[in-house]
């Protein structure tokens, strides 16, 4: 699957439900929002759905380079959700 990114105030594309999950990370939407006090610059905010949780940032730079850092993070965030944890070359001893 091909992703195209999507321009601020537009609707993250749809996942294909065959692939998606509902315990995967997807990009809701990013919006243009106000700069941080002290700050100045093209801010925009960004919304991460999993579930039922919410995870909402700022990050400043042009739309493009947002939406391509902003799907990197969802991307990684289900690559680590499907990594088990724990090493699984350790074998348990036998107490004597």
């Amino acid at each position: 699957m091909t992703r195209q990114p999507h321009g601020p105030g537009r609707p993250a594309p749809a996942t294909d439900p065959a692939e998606a999950s509902a315990s995967d990370y997807r990009l809701l939407d990013i919006q243009p929002t106000q700069p941080p006090d002290g700050s100045s610059g093209e801010w925009f905010a960004y919304r991460i759905l999993q579930g039922t949780n919410m995870i909402r940032g700022l990050k400043s730079g042009s739309s493009w380079s947002i939406t391509a850092d902003v799907e990197q993070i969802v991307e990684v965030l289900n690559e680590r959700r499907l990594l088990r944890r724990g090493r699984t070359d350790l074998a348990r001893a036998n107490k004597p």
